[in-house]
């Protein structure tokens, strides 16, 4: 009895995987074309993915087109400033990565905020959120589109209530097959945020601080 329990919810761990995978790739297919304009914003996030390999100060493919669309997105006016934000490897972050490549670009560096400790998008929101000089009243989201409906989910539940979520053109342009590894990934890291957010939520209950919390998901 106890093995035929146990295939049950193994099976409705993958059901609900495989439910999961399928919804992120629908996102990235059904993801509206060409993109309307966001609303005039306090700021632009810009959500780190990789660097370039263990050692380099480039960023990955993805991370730079983020940067790129970050820097077109400020210079039609939207925002006054970009948050980057994201750890890298051991010696360069993706947020002073991407910042480099957006400057390179045209961004002025006085647009610039570099927020480079964040190793998940909870920290990406809360340490990025903290940098600014006033809680803001509306945020522009900028990352690939399979990854912005939890980033949306996450700044909302950290406090912003007004959010604009824009994808990448890159995430456009990619072949299925890399689609396909996204949506995997982020099957799967939806259900690991949950368990995140279900645990900062209880410790937040039983009187650990904010900062504490927050620390816990590198």
């Amino acid at each position: 009895m106890g093995v035929t329990r146990i295939g049950r919810l193994l099976r409705a761990v993958l059901l609900l995987y495989a439910a999961s995978v399928a919804v992120v790739m629908l996102v990235q297919i059904a993801w509206p074309r060409p993109q309307a304009e966001p609303e005039p914003a306090d700021a632009i996030f810009c959500l780190g993915a990789g660097m370039a390999d263990e050692v380099s100060p480039l960023p990955d493919e993805v991370s730079r087109s983020r940067a790129q669309t970050c820097t077109a997105l400020h210079a039609r006016g939207v925002a006054p400033v970009v948050v980057f934000t994201g750890a890298g490897n051991d010696d360069h972050s993706a947020a002073q990565a991407m910042a480099t490549t957006a400057v390179d670009a045209g961004l002025p560096a006085e647009a610039v905020i570099v927020e480079p400790r964040a190793h998940s998008t909870l920290q990406n929101a809360a340490f990025g959120l903290a940098l600014l000089q006033a809680p803001p009243e509306h945020v522009i989201l900028v990352s690939d589109a399979f990854h912005l409906p939890r980033a949306w989910v996450i700044f909302s539940l950290l406090g912003t209530a007004d959010l604009s979520l824009y994808a990448t053109e890159s995430d456009f342009e990619a072949p299925l097959s890399t689609r396909l590894k996204w949506s995997l990934r982020e099957g799967a890291a939806i259900w690991f945020n949950v368990g995140r957010v279900a645990v900062y939520g209880i410790a937040g209950l039983a009187g650990v601080d904010r900062e504490t919390r927050i620390s816990w998901f590198n």
